[in-house]
C-alpha cells in the first residue's frame, strides 16, 4: 500500500519547448493576429504557438509564448470552446490530447475543442521548473518533506507545541525553496497568474475566431477563477461560459491564502460521511463495514489514526498525515471507493502485523482490527458508474491523471502551482508562520480528519516573495453579455457548493445553478445525463433553464 503527500509527489515537468507549438518567437517576439495551425500528436488534433504581452500594460517587458492544441470540429462549426482543467498548473494540451474527441463528440463535432497550457506550464514559455538538477529539487523536496503534523484522532496539545516547535525550520526550509527559485526563473515568477490568464484567453479567441469575438469557455476547479475573473474582467465578451465546481473567488485572491483552506475543507468530512454510509451498506464490497453503522466505520478512521500515532515513532512506515491525505485524496472520486476499502483492508492487516512484531497489540480498540478480512476484491466487481456514458469512461480515466481531481495526481508541477497561486494572492505582509500554524491548530480542532495536513500550498505563500504584476481582487458583481451555467457538486471535498450559490447571487439573473446531487470533485468525475443535457442544450442552442436546477446520478 503506497501512501505519500499530496504536494511532494508531483512529476518534474519538462520546460523543453516540442516540435508542434513551434513559431518564431522571442523574447520580444511582436503580439500575433491569427494561429497557425500544424497537425499534432493524433487524428483531427492541431497544434500551435501564440505569442502574447508578458505583462499587457509594458510592451517593453516582452512575450510569453502559449502552447494551444484543438480538436477540430467535424460538423457544422458553431466557434471555439477553450477548456480550463485546473490546477492550477494543470495542462489543458495533455486534456484535449487524450479527451478532445470525447468532448467532440458530446457537442455533435460543432466546436472546435481548445485547451492551452497557461503561461508558466509544461510547453508554454516561459516555463516555471525552479530547478534545472533533479537531484537539488529532490533535496528541496525532501526538506519540505520534513515539516510534518502528526496527530492521532484528535489533535493535542501536545501536538499543537510540537507543531510550533517547527516554526524556524518552517522558514528556513520556505525561504530556501522561494530563493531557489527566484535564481532559477529570475522576474518570469512575476508574469504568471490567473489576470494574465484571463488576458491571454480574450488574445487567443481574437486570434482564433477573431476580434471581439464572443469566448465559449469551461473552466473545472482552479479553471472556475479564470472563468470568474474573465467574466469581470471583460464581461462583454462573455459568450457560453460554464464554471465547474468553483473555488472561492474571495478567499482565494482577496484574503491571506492560509485562510483559504477552511472553504476548501467544508465538506470534506460530509464527503468521508458519504464514504462512510456507502460502505455500511455494500459490505459485500467493503468489508470494513461488515456489521457496522456508518457511524462506527467513520469512528474506525479515527482508532487507525490512534494506532498509527502510537506506532510511526517505533518504526512504522506511514504517519498520521500520509493517512489523511491518503484518505483526502480518494474522496475526489467516488469511483475509488472500492479501491479505498480495499486499501483499508490492507492497512489494516499491516497493522496488526506490526503491532504483533512489536508486541503492544493491546492499543488495537473494539473490533476494528480483528476481522477474518480479505485482502483483494473478487475481480467480478466492477464500478458501474460510467456504463451509460461510454466515451466518458477513457476521458475521465485520464482526467484523474491530468487534472486536479485527484489530489495523488503527478501531472502538476508544483513550483509553477505555488508561482501562480501565491502569486494571485494578497501581499503577505505581517503574517507570520506562527499565524499560518495557527490556522492549521484552529482547522485541526474543527476538522480533526483533514485539518491536520501541511502540504497545501497556500500554507507556503506568506515566504513567497513574488506576486503577480497584474492581480484582481473583485468586485465579483458584473453584467455578462449572455447567462453563465454554474455546476456544483451537492458534497464536493475541494470546492463547497456554496462557492457556486454564492456566485449564483452574484450574478443574479445571468445565472443558473445545477447542483449534481453526489460526492466528488466536479461534474465529469461523476457524470450525470442530467447535467450533460443541459450542457448540450446550452452549448448547442444558448439555452438555460429558467430557474436552478438539482441533478441526480444516473444509476
Amino acid at each position: 500500500m503506497k501512501l505519500h503527500p499530496l504536494f511532494l509527489v508531483a512529476l518534474h515537468s519538462s520546460a523543453v519547448f516540442s516540435s508542434p507549438f513551434k513559431v518564431p518567437y522571442g523574447r520580444y517576439t511582436p503580439r500575433q493576429a491569427t494561429a497557425s495551425w500544424k497537425p499534432c500528436f493524433g487524428p483531427n488534433l492541431e497544434c500551435t504557438g501564440l505569442p502574447v504581452p508578458l505583462d499587457y500594460a509594458d510592451p517593453s517587458a516582452g512575450a510569453a509564448l502559449l502552447a494551444i492544441i484543438r480538436y477540430k470540429a467535424t460538423g457544422t462549426r458553431l466557434g471555439s470552446l477553450f477548456l480550463n482543467p485546473g490546477g492550477p498548473g494543470a495542462s489543458g494540451v495533455k486534456l484535449i490530447e487524450s479527451a478532445g474527441r470525447g468532448f467532440s463528440e458530446l457537442f455533435g463535432g460543432q466546436y472546435d475543442i481548445i485547451g492551452w497550457d497557461p503561461r508558466g506550464v509544461n510547453n508554454s514559455t516561459p516555463a516555471i521548473n525552479c530547478f534545472s538538477a533533479e537531484v537539488t529539487e529532490n533535496q528541496m523536496l525532501s526538506m519540505i518533506q520534513n515539516i510534518r503534523i502528526e496527530a492521532g484522532g484528535s489533535f493535542t496539545p501536545r501536538d499543537a507545541e510540537a507543531l510550533y516547535s517547527q516554526v524556524a525550520y518552517i522558514d528556513e526550509t520556505l525561504s530556501t525553496m522561494y530563493q531557489a527559485c527566484v535564481a532559477s526563473e529570475g522576474d518570469n515568477l512575476r508574469y504568471v497568474g490567473t489576470v494574465a490568464n484571463a488576458r491571454d484567453l480574450i488574445s487567443m479567441a481574437d486570434a482564433i475566431d477573431g476580434p471581439g469575438s464572443p469566448v465559449n469557455y469551461w473552466g473545472m476547479s482552479a479553471g472556475t477563477m479564470i472563468g470568474t475573473y474573465f467574466l469581470n474582467m471583460f464581461p462583454s465578451r462573455a459568450g457560453k461560459i460554464i464554471l465547474d465546481s468553483l473555488m472561492s473567488s474571495d478567499a482565494y485572491s482577496a484574503k491571506p491564502p492560509h485562510l483559504a483552506i477552511a472553504n476548501r475543507l467544508t465538506d470534506a468530512e460530509n464527503t468521508l460521511d458519504g464514504f462512510c454510509f456507502w460502505c455500511s451498506k455494500t459490505t459485500n464490497i467493503c468489508r470494513i463495514g461488515q456489521g457496522k453503522t456508518a457511524a462506527e466505520i467513520k469512528d474506525d478512521f479515527f482508532n487507525i489514526l490512534d494506532v498509527v500515532y502510537d506506532f510511526y515513532p517505533v518504526g512504522y512506515t506511514y504517519s498520521t498525515e500520509d493517512i489523511r491525505t491518503e484518505l483526502y485524496s480518494y474522496m475526489y472520486d467516488p469511483s475509488t471507493w472500492i479501491e479505498l476499502a480495499e486499501q483499508l483492508l490492507l492497512l489494516v492487516q499491516d497493522l496488526v502485523k506490526f503491532g504483533q512484531s512489536i508486541g503492544i497489540m493491546s492499543k488495537f480498540k473494539r473490533d476494528t482490527f480483528k476481522g477474518n478480512f480479505v485482502p483483494h476484491l473478487p475481480t467480478s466487481i466492477k464500478p458501474t458508474l460510467y456504463e451509460n456514458l461510454p466515451f466518458l469512461i477513457k476521458a475521465k480515466a485520464n482526467l484523474r491523471n491530468l487534472l486536479p481531481l485527484s489530489r495523488r495526481s503527478s501531472s502538476i508541477n508544483p513550483w509553477v502551482h505555488l508561482a501562480i497561486l501565491c502569486g494571485d494572492t494578497v501581499n503577505p505582509d505581517s503574517t507570520t508562520t506562527k499565524n499560518v500554524l495557527d490556522e492549521i491548530v484552529r482547522l485541526s480542532q474543527t476538522s480533526p480528519l483533514f485539518g491536520p495536513i501541511a502540504d497545501w500550498a497556500e500554507y507556503f505563500c506568506h515566504r513567497w516573495g513574488s506576486r503577480a504584476v497584474e492581480r484582481y481582487s473583485g468586485p465579483w458583481y458584473t453584467t455578462p453579455a449572455n447567462r453563465v451555467l454554474v455546476i456544483g457538486n451537492k458534497f464536493d471535498p475541494a470546492t463547497p457548493l456554496v462557492n457556486a450559490q454564492t456566485m449564483v447571487q452574484q450574478l443574479g439573473s445571468f445565472a443558473v445553478l445545477v447542483t449534481l446531487n453526489t460526492f466528488g470533485h466536479t461534474s465529469l468525475i461523476t457524470p450525470s445525463a442530467c447535467v450533460l443535457k443541459i450542457i448540450q442544450s446550452y452549448l448547442l442552442r444558448n439555452q438555460l433553464p429558467a430557474t436552478n436546477v438539482e441533478c441526480s446520478l444516473d444509476q
